[in-house]
């Protein structure tokens, strides 16, 4: 079905100079597989929050040093406005405010869906099947596990994450012209 719709996903995956999905990036993420981001161009939590504090925020920081606007008159700060600092003795304070969004992104509970609301237990029940008789859940897969990791409470858990993790051509008709990663 997704071949018929012209609908294919593909693992942005980034090799020095080029990448598989064909998106030119030439930084720290070059060679492996990214999937954080509106286009999967992130490898990391904390990349995808560095760029975030950075692109949506405007904040610069270890990851992101330089200010979104480089015009020398918009330069109001000569360092990243946001740093580890290496020369406090509070461990609270030593964590940049990156790290702390990535932290919280890591350990941040799945939200539960209501399992009667809105429309109650069989209406939210046909829109699962209908979700799947229709093709949606080809690339929205509705469940995955995690994968193996240091962190033992985040290992091989199921995730409601209706997604497969791929970076999509979704054909001509629903092309968004944004390119990433």
């Amino acid at each position: 079905m997704k071949k018929s719709m012209r609908i294919q996903g593909r693992p942005n995956i980034t090799l020095a100079g080029r990448t598989i999905s064909g998106q030119a990036n030439l930084n720290g993420n070059d060679g492996t597989v990214a999937r954080f981001g509106r286009k999967a161009q992130n490898k990391s939590l904390l990349v995808f929050a560095g760029e975030a504090y950075n692109v949506e925020m405007g904040i610069s920081n270890e990851l992101f040093q330089t200010e979104r606007d480089e015009t020398p008159a918009c330069q109001f700060a000569k360092l990243p406005n946001d740093v580890t600092k290496t020369d406090t003795t509070s461990p609270l304070e030593v964590v940049s405010a990156i790290q702390k969004f990535a932290f919280f992104m890591r350990f941040l509970a799945p939200s539960a869906p209501s399992p009667d609301s809105p429309g109650g237990a069989a209406s939210i029940k046909r829109g699962r099947e209908l979700f799947s008789a229709v093709g949606c859940a080809l690339c929205h897969t509705p469940t995955l596990r995690t994968g193996d990791t240091t962190v033992a409470a985040l290992r091989d858990q199921a995730v409601d994450l209706y997604s497969d993790l791929l970076v999509h051509d979704m054909g001509p008709g629903f092309a968004d012209g944004v390119t990433q990663g």
